[in-house]
């Protein structure tokens, strides 16, 4: 497993990569465990609260194979799940430590 710090600087770059510029407010990762006892990661990416969506489809599926590859060239094992939400978003659900 790759250590937290690396492993948000490895996501936090890979989704960077892909977003327009100044659409990115930050990224969170967390660890949880699936449904069959399996670590995996919750990736979620941080935007500004006045863009629902500052990319398309083609730019999600982008980020998602981006962030699995960069993940897997490091050694990570665990699968990662992204979301997209706005710090409003997050605060409405009560996640601002994400």
């Amino acid at each position: 497993m790759v250590e937290d710090q690396e492993l948000r600087r490895i996501v936090h770059d890979a989704v960077a990569a892909h977003m327009p510029a100044g659409k990115l407010e930050r990224v969170a990762v967390e660890s949880y465990l699936n449904s069959v006892n399996e670590e995996g990661l919750n990736v979620t990416i941080v935007i500004p609260d006045d863009d629902p969506l500052p990319i398309d489809g083609q730019g999600v599926l982008d980020i998602m194979l981006e962030v699995f590859d960069r993940l897997q060239e490091a050694g990570e094992t665990r699968f990662p799940v992204l979301s997209f939400a706005s710090e409003d978003e997050l605060a409405h659900c009560g996640d601002t430590d994400s």
